[in-house]
């Protein structure tokens, strides 16, 4: 399904990263229309009028659209003549999503989903190969564009042994109580936090506690942030490179000292789910906790930053070397977006956009394994996100 202009795209969400992902359908996907889909008209609407203003040089119109997602003739109408479809949506639509993409022979991709997500999609292979189109889960910065930058070192040397992946958005300074803020649903945060994260080690896939091998970094810029291992961040990837690597781990990145005091929250219990008595009313600590939280957290106005970091070991000509590529991102004043809004939606809809450009082949296979990492890297760095990328010699 690869054209080379005229693209019909329908971005589902009216948030800053659907926002952000039909402006640069609109700058870089070779876009004749451009739909922005939600439940709500009204929040589609100021998102549609939004990106419009934003691409008022390309003389591109985004339009909005109400979509009911439990209405599958309404979805199926939304979807007719459309080459791509990206979601921003939670991922407990994206399978949804996915089976209507290929129904309408359009290709998909989304900013993120949990493993079991993902893998629910990628069972739908065989009837997206039927249609003649391919669905990326999990395309935005990590997994997604780290997962491309973890295949482009491996690539780069002749012999890969260990990839290590450092990626984390925070305010850009420290602030409340745990130096931290999100635009996240706290429930998700909670999760990261509270799951076992799943590392290839030895060769093995493992599971290790959460909030655990603790350990510095500096980041030019920004100074020391701490890092530490965390539930579903790797997705799919030690599974993908088990028999190729000996080991791949994924931590999430923070101001130092932000890991000790959720762990001692947990420790405490303040994150269990198990109702307690307090006074004669029962109380569940985690419930409290997600609310207190929420409350803070949407507060604060700090504008925000991205890191990311891959570190990829082996040899080259024989010689221990390592491949290291870093990402730093900001709060773009000039657009509006935050980092975590631009790191986010412009890898997915480069993705996306590859897609339809025929650059990925039909089916339904995790990032790592079918994005043309090369092709899908220019494309994030076309659109200004900074790669540092440096080949050293390595100790080991």
């Amino acid at each position: 399904m690869a054209r080379s202009a005229g693209n019909r795209y329908v971005v589902f969400g009216a948030g800053g990263v659907a926002t952000a992902a039909a402006c640069d359908l609109g700058l870089w996907g070779e876009a004749a229309e451009i739909m922005l889909a939600d439940a709500e008209l009204g929040r589609a609407k100021e998102a549609a009028a939004r990106a419009t203003r934003m691409l008022k040089a390309k003389k591109l119109k985004v339009a909005p659209l109400a979509v009911d997602l439990e209405k599958k003739a309404d979805l199926a109408k939304a979807l007719k003549g459309a080459q791509g479809v990206l979601s921003t949506l939670p991922p407990a639509f994206n399978l949804g999503l996915a089976q209507a993409a290929v129904q309408a022979k359009a290709h998909y991709a989304d900013t993120g989903a949990p493993l079991a997500v993902a893998r629910a999609i990628q069972k739908l292979a065989p009837a997206a190969r039927k249609a003649g189109v391919s669905l990326l889960s999990d395309c935005g910065l990590s997994p997604g564009l780290s997962s491309s930058l973890a295949m482009l070192g491996m690539t780069t040397l002749d012999f890969s042994r260990e990839v290590k992946v450092y990626a984390g958005a925070i305010p850009q300074r420290p602030i409340g109580p745990l130096d931290y803020a999100t635009i996240y649903p706290v429930a998700d945060l909670l999760e990261l936090y509270l799951r076992p994260a799943t590392i290839l080690r030895r060769g093995r896939v493992e599971e290790l506690e959460a909030l655990t091998e603790r350990e510095d970094l500096d980041f030019a810029g920004v100074g020391t942030l701490e890092a530490c291992l965390t539930g579903g961040s790797s997705s799919s990837c030690p599974q993908s490179f088990q028999g190729r690597l000996v080991v791949f781990e994924e931590k999430t990145v923070r101001y130092p000292g932000h890991f000790e005091k959720v762990a001692a929250m947990r420790d405490m219990g303040f994150m269990n789910e198990e109702p307690v008595t307090i006074n004669g009313s029962r109380v569940a600590p985690r419930e409290l906790f997600l609310t207190l939280a929420a409350r803070a957290w949407s507060q604060v106005e700090e504008k925000d930053l991205v890191v990311l970091r891959v570190l990829v070991r082996g040899k080259k000509h024989g010689r221990p070397t390592e491949a290291g590529y870093d990402l730093v991102d900001r709060f773009d004043p000039e657009t509006g977006f935050s980092a975590v809004e631009r790191t986010t939606a412009f890898p997915a809809a480069a993705a996306l956009a590859l897609q339809a450009r025929g650059k990925v082949k039909p089916g339904a296979e995790p990032v790592e394994l079918c994005l043309p990492h090369r092709d899908f890297i220019a494309e994030v760095k076309r659109r200004g996100l900074r790669i540092a990328e440096a080949i050293r010699a390595s100790a080991v």
